[in-house]
């Protein structure tokens, strides 16, 4: 994890920053502990919570993915966003972007939410993406 990265104000976690929360990874605990330290508001949608959990259901099988899930929405700590609007943004990010829907859906949360995205890792097609038109705000990487 970047340790410049502020983590105050709102943000958008994406499905694969959900995963390393769920799978109790060292980058998962860090960013978990960075961010007890820290006034952050954490928004996500059903649909990165879902690609999050099929993910960890495959990995750690669906017991440890459905408890991960049920901790985190439990927990109080994380804003499930799933405002009817959300589902139109995200869909007008997909026809405009080449990226796969759950990114559009944090992308999505984070216009909703006034929030800065937050992915694990730079993938592939969001790097392309950028490129060739950057996102407002510009999403935070942790690796």
């Amino acid at each position: 994890m970047k340790a410049a990265t502020s983590f105050k104000g709102n943000l958008a976690f994406d499905s694969s920053v959900l995963v390393e929360i769920f799978s109790d990874s060292e980058l998962g605990r860090s960013l978990f502990g960075a961010l007890q330290d820290e006034e952050t508001t954490i928004h996500t949608s059903g649909v990165n919570i879902a690609e999050a959990s099929y993910i960890i259901c495959r990995k750690l099988g669906n017991d440890r993915a459905r408890q991960a899930r049920r901790d985190l929405l439990d927990s109080g700590y994380i804003t499930l966003e799933e405002d009817l609007c959300l589902h139109e943004i995200a869909s007008g990010i997909k026809c405009e972007r080449a990226i796969a829907l759950p990114d559009c859906y944090t992308f999505a949360v984070a216009e909703l939410t006034s929030s800065v995205p937050v992915f694990a890792i730079k993938e592939h097609e969001l790097i392309r993406e950028i490129g060739k038109k950057p996102f407002t705000p510009a999403p935070i990487f942790l690796s």
